[in-house]
């Protein structure tokens, strides 16, 4: 029997219809994965899912007695203050609150990588990749029957991602619905593909490429369909307008009866015409120029350290050339970030130190993964007027090629998505025709088709690229060369030493 099975369920938001007819089910121990554009409406399918919103119409069934977990990709807010250790005790099940039950959290939490010195931290106080951790492992002590999976993976480094991909494959027992944009992940951990667009759900009982392929090939097959049903709708539209000419000009009721069961066909033909999907446009993009200089960036001797002093590493030589892009990898909390950080410290000061000395005439851009960049009174069109000389006309068109609709150019920045800040990060970016590119982060908040696009444009860039990311395929397909700190340096031009 289905852990969970959805008919015909309908949603809106206001006046925006999000969800329409959606039927699927999710049966024991399946591995699905959940995909759509950002905005789609796949943490809100999520809470519907949970019971924390009420669908419109439709039936959402939970099998009688069947537990099902919601792991938020935020720390939410009753939970910021909450020891990690009693955050987990929460969550267990009565019948095992017995003598020496404690054993039980703290093997869960050491399987999740929590040592004792941290059973007694608040929530609040941990790292994204910890909360991400964290969280999983609070709704994993309920023993449940299906984990709703919200962007687990943001803020974990590429080892961490590793493991929970091994773990979510090989040793979870629950049901699990992922919504992720790591095409890495949700091809290695899971065997079924939900695909949320156009307010439907396409399945596919395939791991994400997979489908993606197949989900292709089924809009081909739907194009086609289509334009043979056109074709005789066609066909149809001008034989009964000839014979309804024909009863009119020989006033023969016979040839009008016929007009009028031919009109009766082509409006049932209208009502089942083959759904043709809209087209995917995700709005991401990036320009960079090339740069005369054949060394952009040259670090030596620089020490990385935290705010507090405490060193991390240091660099004895590091050097990005023309047209290069190279990818920082590592554990959290090695100092990729403060590297990153410490780099555009110096080039916002506009003067060469002894550490760190670039080209006068590098003009760069930077990417901060928490988009801070923005103050909270910022509106739209105001961020981007203030940040890139242009006409009125020139950024109303640029914002609406960025994929903001000229009623959104008034809206305050804080109320957008992390993902259309992104795209505001990213217009900004290019208008300001950098040579020199930072990025820290950069697909936290984008969906797949966002983070190919901007692979695409990156790729196809002349300028020069410094970035970290944890995605494995971004770095792949983007980077041409990756050091990874603290360890090592894969290719030529840099050195590192540990601290």
């Amino acid at each position: 029997m289905s852990v969970l099975s959805i008919r015909n369920m309908s949603y809106s938001v206001g006046a925006r219809s999000l969800f329409t007819d959606l039927t699927f089910a999710i049966e024991p121990g399946e591995r699905i994965a959940l995909v759509g554009l950002n905005g789609a409406g796949k943490s809100t399918l999520l809470q519907l899912l949970t019971g924390e919103r009420e669908a419109d119409s439709g039936v959402i069934a939970r099998r009688s007695g069947a537990v099902i977990e919601y792991v938020p990709q935020v720390l939410p807010r009753e939970l910021a203050n909450v020891p990690l250790f009693d955050a987990l005790v929460e969550k267990l099940p009565e019948a095992f609150r017995v003598g020496g039950f404690e054993y039980l959290v703290e093997a869960r939490l050491l399987s999740a990588g929590f040592g004792s010195e941290m059973h007694a931290r608040p929530l609040g106080h941990l790292s994204g990749g910890e909360v991400n951790r964290a969280l999983l492992a609070r709704a994993l002590m309920a023993e449940p029957d299906l984990v709703l999976l919200d962007e687990p993976t943001n803020h974990m480094d590429i080892e961490q991602v590793a493991r929970f991909e091994a773990f979510v494959r090989d040793e979870l027992h629950a049901a699990a619905l992922i919504v992720s944009h790591d095409r890495a992940l949700l091809d290695a951990a899971t065997t079924k593909t939900l695909f949320l667009r156009d307010q439907r759900i396409y399945a596919f009982d395939l791991p994400f490429s997979e489908a993606r392929t197949a989900l292709r090939e089924h809009d081909d097959a739907a194009r086609t369909r289509r334009a043979d049903e056109e074709k005789e709708l066609e066909r149809l539209r001008i034989s009964a307008s000839r014979l309804a000419e024909w009863g009119k000009l020989y006033s023969n009721e016979k040839f009008s009866q016929r007009a009028r069961s031919m009109q009766r066909r082509i409006d049932r033909l209208e009502e089942e015409k083959t759904f043709i999907p809209r087209a995917v446009k995700a709005n991401v993009r990036l320009d960079t120029e090339a740069t005369s200089s054949p060394c952009v960036l040259d670090v030596r001797d620089l020490t990385v350290a935290t705010t507090q002093g405490r060193e991390l590493f240091s660099v004895e030589q590091l050097t990005l050339r023309r047209g290069e892009r190279l990818a920082i990898v590592g554990r959290n909390g090695c100092g990729k970030s403060t590297f990153l950080r410490s780099v555009m410290a110096q080039l916002r000061a506009g003067t060469r130190s002894r550490e760190i000395g670039f080209n006068p005439a590098t003009r760069f851009g930077y990417y901060d993964q928490e988009l801070k960049h923005f103050s909270d009174t910022e509106r739209v069109a105001e961020a981007v007027a203030d940040r890139c000389e242009m006409s009125r006309q020139r950024l109303t068109a640029e914002l609406v090629n960025a994929g903001f609709a000229y009623e959104r150019h008034a809206s305050l920045v804080s109320s957008l998505s992390g993902g259309e800040r992104a795209r505001l990060t990213f217009l900004i970016l290019t208008l300001s025709q950098p040579n020199l590119l930072v990025l820290d982060e950069p697909t936290n908040h984008l969906d797949v088709e966002g983070i190919e696009q901007l692979e695409h444009t990156l790729v196809e860039g002349e300028g020069s690229v410094l970035f970290v990311s944890h995605d494995r395929r971004f770095v792949e397909r983007v980077a041409t060369r990756v050091v990874e700190l603290p360890l090592e340096v894969r290719g030529c031009g840099g050195r590192l030493k540990k601290k």
